[in-house]
């Protein structure tokens, strides 16, 4: 506690949360390479230790008594999806449409009246899109695999700041939620011989719940080679890899 708002004293505080989450999932093979499937299940995530530091949503008496001043909730979400694959000789592909109801989203909020950030719960929040994916097993010595995801995050409420007031917060997107997540892989391999080229690109996204500040959209890249030598002595399969990201 003394690394918060200069605080020295010391102080001993408990939480407790716990929950039920169960978990369904059904599949139904068309044939030996075609299966639909569907999946629901519920998640749960307790605050974060941090919440309950000084200076946030403790405050300190001068006797040492903690103080929870905030009441920050514990998260939960139900998980849907819905989709299809498929798995040939050659190549592998599924879709895969997702839902996700929060309630009591965890975020971090800033109030402009306050100055200051704080960690609370934004109520509930809706995830959905789709996900495609497909891959190739190897084609002379060539392998490749594909993903896109398309996803739009939405607060369905106003954030609360205090116990009467808000944050304008309703149909905005959530933070740190890309709309949209690109993959591509592709590798070639010949006996002791490898190399792999990976890049994905992740679409823009906001940083903040009030949609005020924006992250854009930015593109990450792998190269990765290598090869394997026959045993040298007392050395062993001696390996050299080349790599840049």
């Amino acid at each position: 506690p003394s690394e918060a708002n200069g605080s020295q004293l010391g102080y001993s505080l408990e939480k407790k949360f716990s929950a039920v989450l169960p978990q369904i999932g059904v599949r139904f093979y068309l044939d030996r390479e075609q299966q639909v499937f569907a999946n629901i299940g519920k998640n749960f995530r307790a605050p974060p230790n941090f919440v309950f530091a000084p200076g946030t949503n403790v405050a300190v008496s001068s006797a040492g008594v903690p103080l929870v001043t905030g009441n920050v909730q514990a998260e939960t979400s139900v998980n849907t999806d819905v989709g299809y694959r498929y798995q040939g000789k050659t190549i592998t592909f599924s879709a895969t449409a997702f839902n996700t109801d929060f309630k009591d989203r965890q975020a971090t909020a800033f109030d402009m009246n306050e100055n200051k950030s704080f960690y609370t719960n934004a109520g509930r929040v809706r995830n959905r899109g789709l996900e495609l994916e497909v891959g190739t097993a190897p084609i002379n010595g060539f392998t490749a695999y594909a993903s896109l995801t398309a996803q739009k995050s939405r607060v369905l409420q106003d954030t609360p700041v205090t116990l009467t007031k808000t944050l304008p917060t309703y149909g905005k997107q959530f933070p740190l939620t890309p709309q949209m997540l690109a993959g591509l892989s592709v590798q070639y391999s010949n006996g002791p011989f490898y190399a792999r080229i990976k890049a994905k690109k992740t679409g823009r996204q906001y940083a903040t719940i009030m949609n005020d500040e924006e992250v854009p959209s930015y593109t990450t890249a792998d190269f990765a080679a290598g090869y394997t030598f026959a045993d040298m002595n007392f050395i062993k399969s001696p390996k050299l890899k080349f790599n840049v990201s």
